[in-house]
């Protein structure tokens, strides 16, 4: 069940990087951050994703014996120090309201996930000449 959840989380933020011409951050997977040094917001060498499962044990909730599991997931717009904070919020709004929208599906073969809260743009966090803004949400399965 978690890896069909990881493979098709991963997938969608994939689909999504692509479309916005970004790069993705997977976990244990090698990853150089773009080297540009313009100060162009534009400019999509100045941003990358990071997509987590995040790490804490996922909860389970039993409805009339049955039992359904919630995971927290994220993904953080990461963008190179001095170019603003429009554009990287504007992934997030992208994020929050298309990609992975409140009580959207995420389908996989053998089970289906539904987002459960509204994905939140957390505050961006300063990080060695970059700084990233992490946006969560819940996801529980539907058997």
């Amino acid at each position: 069940m978690e890896t069909e959840l990881r493979e098709t989380f991963y997938s969608r933020v994939l689909s999504f990087a692509d479309s916005e011409l970004l790069t993705v951050a997977f976990p244990n997977v090698d990853f150089e951050p773009p080297k540009n040094t313009s100060n162009l917001d534009s400019d999509p060498e100045n941003h990358y994703l990071r997509a987590y499962v995040m790490p804490v044990k996922p909860s389970e909730i039993t409805v009339c014996g049955e039992s359904k599991f919630r995971w927290l997931l994220q993904v953080s717009i990461v963008a190179r120090d001095g170019i603003g904070e429009v554009r990287p919020l504007r992934f997030a709004d992208k994020l929050r309201d298309e990609i992975f929208p409140i009580y959207s599906e995420l389908k996989c073969k053998n089970h289906l996930f539904q987002v459960r809260t509204k994905p939140y743009a957390a505050k961006p966090i300063p990080e060695d000449g970059w700084f990233h803004t992490p946006v969560s949400f819940t996801v529980q399965t539907f058997h």
